[in-house]
């Protein structure tokens, strides 16, 4: 099973609820009733220096990003890393730890935000503030799709192997020229087409599993 990648989004501000001093004329959303308005999806903020790659923190990227039940949650969060001095002025992020790199989980549904600070940053908590965090949002248990998926991933795997398995199988065929060998390769490749079919409504079950329902009909 192949390590789940975390795709992480650069931003330089999380909260638009409030005018940005940038020399220019920026108004105020006067409709916007909080400033956790404008984040839409509960989310998972990585505040680190932006010089620096994921490979420069290499024991948070590979015991906790490449672990496979939070790669799996990351599904349900936007995956979000800001520079330390962008975190500090941003009305929703300011004030939240101290070291760097932290975490910060962000419930906009509660309108709270929880961290985790440089030495914290391990799976077992960051997985149960994600649960916590996507229970107050989404109608749908976080651990039972995680669960749910990695079945199917073990499932997909078992599928490719015997792809792999067959398709070594029809080269081997392939060069034989008997009749029985052009019958036990029309059976093969009958065999190997329905394998290939299972496997894609597979992928497609695991697409359909990450379509939330979140709790408010307005987010």
């Amino acid at each position: 099973m192949d390590a789940i990648k975390i795709k992480w989004k650069t931003i330089d501000r999380l909260s638009k609820g409030e005018a940005v001093a940038t020399g220019e004329s920026v108004e105020e959303d006067a409709e916007a009733p909080s400033i956790f308005a404008s984040v839409k999806k509960p989310c998972v903020v990585f505040i680190a220096d932006p010089t620096a790659s994921m490979a420069d923190f290499e024991k948070i990227e590979t015991v906790v990003f490449k672990n496979e039940k939070i790669g799996l949650a990351m599904k349900a969060f936007d995956a979000l890393r800001i520079a330390p001095e962008n975190a500090d002025s941003d009305p929703i992020l300011a004030g939240h730890g101290k070291t760097v790199p932290r975490l910060l989980v962000v419930d906009p549904a509660k309108e709270k935000v929880k961290v985790l600070e440089e030495k914290k940053i391990k799976v077992s908590g960051l997985y149960k503030l994600m649960k916590a965090t996507a229970g107050s949002f989404y109608k749908e248990k976080l651990d039972k799709l995680v669960k749910t998926h990695l079945k199917m991933l073990t499932e997909q795997d078992q599928l490719s192997n015997e792809v792999k398995t067959l398709q070594e199988k029809e080269g081997r065929l392939a060069d034989e020229d008997s009749a029985k060998a052009k019958k036990d390769l029309e059976k093969l490749r009958k065999e190997m087409n329905e394998v290939k079919e299972e496997l894609t409504k597979l992928v497609e079950k695991t697409v359909e599993l990450w379509k939330l329902t979140p709790k408010d009909p307005a987010a």
